[in-house]
């Protein structure tokens, strides 16, 4: 038995007699009003939780014992509970000839029984129906074997019988019956649940139709509990769950709202324009304004907040006036409170955000530290991830400037590039670019350009491992693949050279720690702090373009004379140098001194 039931009889809702009219001196007896066959009944249920209120199947069912035994007779109806699981229903509303009047002996008690149609109920205890239903036998005293008294008139006899004044039909130890209109008999079809189609009491089928556990307004095939073949309207109302709780709502203040979940979207929001579906969501909304929160607890702080979406489980779930800020996905930007027009799509993307503005973080866990900084743009799985001051940086890829977290006007991208970046203005384009650099003003574009740079700074290269080995160096300008990142053994790490400059495929360093080294050339090998060298040991020529000119050309291990040459010269173009440490070069067939 379900503690929660309780019912309570309402005795004598409806009373039967016989109300005669007073005859008028007639050559015919009046006939008598026929009893009406129902038993009103009231009590309350409190269905188990999940099972809406509204309408319910039930059998009523009537026997002869409080326990045990079998029903003396039994109908099912639909019962209509209210929010607070009250109903009343009318025994014998849905036969055609109401209760039978056998069923109310004088004499002998009668106990009702409701079970309703919800999963897990049992039968519920028996109510003792009292006094007035025996006034349905009662009905029966101005009859002889069912019939008036007029059925036994003599054939043509001229007198006519007047009746007395009717007096309300008594059955003994009973309180008087009241006498009522007149019940026609019920006419319904099985199945459909039955309403009432006159002021005088008749039965009628309604538009309602029940198939199994399932209702169909319009329709003989509900496919669901409660299926409805047309539209359905609710004006500044509320479609209820279990107990009391909206599920749907139109909030009847401000314009244009609407919410779908439990506790979503109060009532008395002044706000318009405003979407929740979701349980919780936009729960304390009060003035807020053309906010759209989707999944449960989405913006459930919000107040006054503006603009604002949030699609997600708990997304933008603390904002209270922040306005113009978009969230998509499980708690992302969930910390952010008064922040103005960031964007976080993903899974906890911008999650720590309270006041930063300007953001976007795209990717699982994007900026998910961030708190105050703001102009940031993450996009990929935990990028700038430990950023919470920082401003103006740019990430795109996994883990991307994933360890920055005051650093300002960084740029990485490419998966991890810059990803142990701490400080200010660097610049990784490449996978693993600038990988573990810490300090400021770096540019590596390519993948593992200056990737071992750690507290080097104003480096710049261009190409696959490009100073790579560098970690402290300073100034250096790379380009080409490994330019710089080896010195002359060809394995060792240029780790610490600086205002150095390497072009071309490994050219290398000749020690690390070199300064002012210029290095030209696939494999060419540095001289030194301070030269310049120019191709690796298998160029035999250089030459410089001239006007006409083939230019300068020497053999290798070539020696100039001692002194530099002057006067009339045959061939434009060609350099000497002497020994003196002079380069002449034959111009217009004479020679002229450069150096």
């Amino acid at each position: 038995m379900r503690a929660l039931y309780k019912s309570r009889l309402l005795v004598a809702c409806f009373v039967c007699s016989v109300a005669v009219a007073n005859a008028q001196q007639t050559q015919s007896t009046a006939p008598l009003t026929a009893v009406p066959r129902l038993v009103r009944f009231t009590g309350s249920f409190h269905p188990p939780a999940g099972q809406p209120a509204g309408m319910i199947g039930a059998t009523l069912a009537v026997y002869g014992q409080q326990e045990g035994g079998t029903p003396l007779w039994t109908e099912d109806q639909n019962v209509e509970l209210d929010a607070s699981g009250n109903y009343t229903v009318l025994l014998g509303s849905t036969k055609n000839g109401g209760v039978p009047l056998e069923l109310f002996a004088v004499g002998e008690s009668r106990w009702l029984q409701v079970k309703f149609y919800a999963p897990g109920e049992v039968d519920l205890p028996r109510v003792l129906l009292v006094s007035v239903p025996y006034a349905l036998k009662a009905g029966d005293a101005d009859t002889l074997g069912g019939k008036p008294a007029s059925a036994f008139l003599l054939v043509g006899s001229s007198s006519v019988v007047q009746p007395a004044a009717a007096q309300p039909v008594q059955s003994p130890g009973w309180s008087p019956a009241i006498a009522v209109a007149a019940v026609e008999p019920a006419a319904t079809t099985p199945d459909y649940i039955a309403r009432f189609t006159s002021t005088a009491g008749a039965v009628g089928n309604s538009v309602m139709y029940q198939k199994g556990s399932n209702i169909g307004v319009g329709t003989k095939t509900p496919g669901a509990r409660l299926e409805v073949n047309g539209n359905a309207q609710v004006d500044g109302g509320s479609i209820l769950a279990s107990g009391s709780a909206p599920v749907i709502q139109f909030p009847a203040n401000g314009l244009n709202n609407f919410s779908a979940g439990l506790s979503a979207l109060p009532t008395t929001t002044t706000g318009n324009g405003n979407t929740a579906i979701g349980d919780n969501a936009l729960q304390s909304n009060t003035t807020g304004n053309t906010n759209t929160a989707i999944g449960s607890y989405a913006l459930q702080s919000n107040t006054t907040g503006n603009q604002n979406n949030a699609y997600g489980f708990q997304a933008l779930q603390s904002n209270t006036t922040g306005f113009g800020n978009a969230a998509n996905g499980f708690q992302a930007l969930y910390s952010n409170t008064l922040a103005n027009y960031n964007v976080a799509d993903g899974f906890r993307s911008m999650y720590s955000n309270t006041t930063g503005i300007d953001n976007v973080g795209v990717g699982e866990q994007a900026m998910y530290s961030n708190t105050t900084g703001y102009s940031n743009f993450a996009g990929g799985s935990n990028s700038m991830y430990s950023n919470t001051t920082g401003y103006s940086n740019t990430a795109v890829g996994e883990f991307s400037l994933y360890s920055n977290v005051t650093g300002y006007g960084n740029t990485a991208i490419g998966t991890s590039a810059c990803q142990g970046c701490t400080s200010n203005s660097n610049t990784a384009v490449g996978n693993l670019a600038l990988s573990v650099n810490t300090t400021y003003e770096n540019t590596g574009i390519g993948q593992s350009a200056l990737g071992s740079t750690v507290g080097g700074f104003a480096n710049t290269c261009i190409g696959y491992t490009c100073l790579y080995g560098n970690t402290t160096g300073e100034y250096n300008s790379a380009v080409g693949a490994n330019a710089g990142r080896y010195i002359a053994n060809g394995s060792s790490a240029n780790a610490a050279s600086t205002y150095s400059v390497y072009l071309g495929y490994n050219a290398m360093a000749k020690a690390s720690g070199d300064t002012n080294e210029v290095v030209i050339g696939y494999n060419a090998i540095g001289n030194g702090s301070n030269t310049g060298v120019l191709g690796n040991a298998s160029v035999t020529d250089v030459y410089f373009g001239g006007a006409g000119a083939a230019a300068i050309g020497h053999s290798a291990g070539y020696v100039g004379p001692a002194t530099a040459p002057s006067g009339a010269c045959s061939t434009n173009g060609v350099w000497v140098f002497s020994q003196d440490g002079h380069a002449t070069v034959c111009l217009a067939a004479t020679w002229v001194s450069k150096i």
